[in-house]
C-alpha cells in the first residue's frame, strides 16, 4: 500500500518496543503524521451520530450506557480523512503488519492451522463519558490482537488510559467471555491517555486489560478501537 499514512503507520509501530510482562503489548507515541491527526480530530462525528452501546446487541441490555460507537466503515463515512482511515485499517496490509508485530506469540497459539486461516479486521470510533468503566477482561476469543488509538486534543486526559492487569490469583485464566470486579486484580500501570498514541496489545487468557471509574464531571474520552479476528 503505498499511503505516507500507512506508511507513517506502519515505522512507528515496527520500531515499537515490545513489553511481554504480564502479556505482549506496546505503547507508542505519533501514531499519525501530526497533520493527518490534526485532520481527524477536527472531522470526527458529532457525538449525536454515534450509537449507544447499551442499544446494541453487542452487550446486555442498558449495559455501558457511558459509552457510544460509530463503525469506521467506508460505505458510511463522508470525510476523506475518515475514509482514508477506514481503508487502511480494513485492508490486507494493515492484517499483514497487525499480525507481524506479535508473529511468534499468533503462531504459537494456531500453530500450523494459521496457514489455511482467514483474519479480517472491525474498527470503530468510541466516545466514553463521565461515570465509564470496564472491569478487567481479556477481550472475546475470536480476536487475536487489538489496538486501540487514543484521541485526546490534549495531555489533560492521561490518567484515563487502558490499564493492565494481574489477576491476584496467578493460575486465573479466562478465554473471554466475562468482566471482572477490580478488586480481584493488581493493576501494573496505565497506558497514558496521550494525543496521537496508540496501545496494541495480543489477546490471550491472560491479557486482562479494563478502564478505571472515570470519576469526574463533564468528561469524553475520545479513541478508535480497531482489532484483528479469526474466521472459525
Amino acid at each position: 500500500m503505498h499511503d505516507p499514512v500507512f506508511e507513517h503507520i506502519s515505522r512507528q509501530i515496527q520500531n515499537a518496543e515490545l513489553c511481554l510482562d504480564p502479556y505482549p503489548h506496546f505503547f507508542v507515541e505519533q501514531i499519525f503524521p501530526e497533520d493527518f491527526y490534526e485532520e481527524l480530530l477536527a472531522h470526527l462525528p458529532e457525538t449525536a451520530l454515534y450509537t449507544s452501546l447499551a442499544d446494541t446487541d453487542k452487550v446486555s441490555k442498558g449495559s455501558y450506557q457511558e459509552r457510544s460507537i460509530y463503525a469506521l466503515q467506508d460505505s458510511a463515512i463522508e470525510e476523506p480523512c475518515l475514509q482514508s482511515l477506514s481503508k487502511i485499517l480494513h485492508s490486507q496490509e494493515w492484517i499483514k503488519l497487525a499480525l507481524s508485530k506479535f508473529d511468534v506469540y499468533v503462531k504459537e497459539r494456531f500453530g500450523i492451522l494459521i496457514d489455511a486461516m482467514e483474519f479480517s479486521t472491525t474498527a470503530q470510533l468510541i466516545k466514553d463519558r463521565s461515570n465509564y468503566a470496564i472491569g478487567p477482561h481479556t477481550d472475546l476469543p475470536h480476536r487475536v490482537c487489538t489496538f486501540l488509538f487514543y484521541l485526546p486534543k490534549t495531555k489533560d486526559q492521561q490518567h484515563l488510559g487502558t490499564s493492565i492487569y494481574r489477576p491476584c490469583d496467578p493460575s486465573w485464566k479466562c478465554q473471554g467471555h466475562h468482566h471482572y470486579v477490580f478488586k480481584d486484580f493488581i493493576k501494573e500501570k496505565t497506558l497514558p491517555f496521550l494525543p496521537n498514541s496508540l496501545f496494541g496489545f495480543l489477546k490471550s487468557d491472560h491479557s486482562f486489560h479494563g478502564v478505571e471509574p472515570i470519576v469526574e464531571k463533564n468528561i469524553e474520552r475520545s479513541l478508535i478501537n480497531c482489532y484483528v479476528k479469526w474466521k472459525a
